[in-house]
């Protein structure tokens, strides 16, 4: 058994510095936009999200869109992290909104095929719905079509489209690497290789495990930015111990 202390300022390969007090709170400042942001745009609809029986999810959909935005930072235009907020802030709604699909991911057990294609609609009904709730006089119709498909295609087929393609990294990467409460599990990374024996990240075979492509770019910006981003927020849980032997 090995103790994880995730050393990420010793790891190879990872920009300096790493998982320091002032990345985490620009992270946390970055949620906080993305709160505001869905506020403007779909009002008290947030707050049946935030406090609603699903709010995990909300605050997933907070991470992923806080987690587009940073990594994207000033290579984009405003217009473009606006929407980015948005289809982050908003494409995971239906399993919030819709009783059945959020029954299914709550339960906690393996679903049969009728059961995961039934989860897998809540993309396409979100790209449904969002188009009924943003005001295209605000946002202008382009940008609510832009968000409304990259929703739709970031679990089927995002290639070609570049907000579809962020928005599925960072579906990932925050679900796998940075939120504690929903997805992280030492063990599962230690078993695949994807964590040093001192529970150091391995940020090379963590970007071939989450990217189809490293080499792949959105936006002209390398969608491997978004990994290095999820890495350098990697939670240090103090207590959790990797075993490389356990088969998963």
């Amino acid at each position: 058994m090995h103790v994880v202390t995730n050393k990420l300022a010793t790891a190879p390969h990872l920009p300096a510095p790493l998982f320091d007090s002032e990345r985490l709170g620009q992270f946390e400042a970055t949620q906080d936009q993305a709160r505001t942001t869905l506020y403007e745009h779909v009002g008290q609809l947030v707050l049946t999200l935030e406090h609603g029986p699903n709010s995990a999810t909300f605050r997933h959909m907070l991470g992923v869109a806080a987690v587009m935005d940073m990594a994207a930072g000033d290579a984009v235009d405003e217009t473009t992290r606006t929407n980015m907020r948005l289809a982050g802030g908003l494409h995971d709604i239906f399993k919030i909104l819709d009783p059945v699909i959020r029954e299914l991911v709550n339960n906690g057990r393996p679903l049969n095929e009728e059961e995961f294609v039934t989860v897998w609609q809540h993309g396409p009904l979100a790209a449904e719905y969002i188009q009924t709730i943003l005001d295209p006089e605000k946002i202008g119709a382009n940008n609510i079509a832009a968000i409304a498909t990259a929703i739709y295609r970031h679990h089927f087929d995002p290639e070609g489209d570049p907000l579809s393609a962020w928005l599925q990294i960072a579906d990932r990467v925050h679900a796998v690497l940075i939120d504690p409460h929903r997805t992280y599990r030492a063990a599962r990374m230690g078993a695949e290789g994807l964590l040093m024996p001192d529970g150091t990240p391995k940020l090379q075979e963590i970007r071939q495990e989450l990217l189809h492509d490293p080499s792949e770019t959105a936006f002209g910006i390398p969608l491997a930015r978004i990994v290095d981003l999820g890495v350098a927020l990697m939670p240090q849980p103090p207590d959790v111990a990797v075993d490389h032997n356990v088969t998963l």
